[in-house]
């Protein structure tokens, strides 16, 4: 799997959290008549995954609606200690 990254060192706000140096690891990003893919990641220095994207559908040509398919999301919520 070819994959890139963006935002390298970025900081972020997500959820109402200040998010240091974070990076997006694009994995795939295509789309046509039938399907439609996007996939990646978004991680943050000391706690790791705070974002996740995932969409693969496959469309009925005429009507362009969903025949089959995956969409996951996962979305930081809190860090701390207990």
């Amino acid at each position: 799997m070819d994959c890139y990254y963006l935002n390298k060192y970025k900081d972020t706000l997500l959820s109402g959290v200040f998010l240091y140096s974070t990076m997006v690891v694009e994995q795939e990003n295509y789309s046509n008549l039938i399907d439609s893919v996007r996939k990646y990641e978004m991680y943050s220095k000391n706690i790791g995954l705070v974002y996740k994207y995932y969409i693969d559908n496959h469309y009925q040509l005429d009507l362009y609606e969903v025949v089959q398919g995956n969409e996951i999301y996962y979305t930081f919520v809190q860090t701390g200690f207990e």
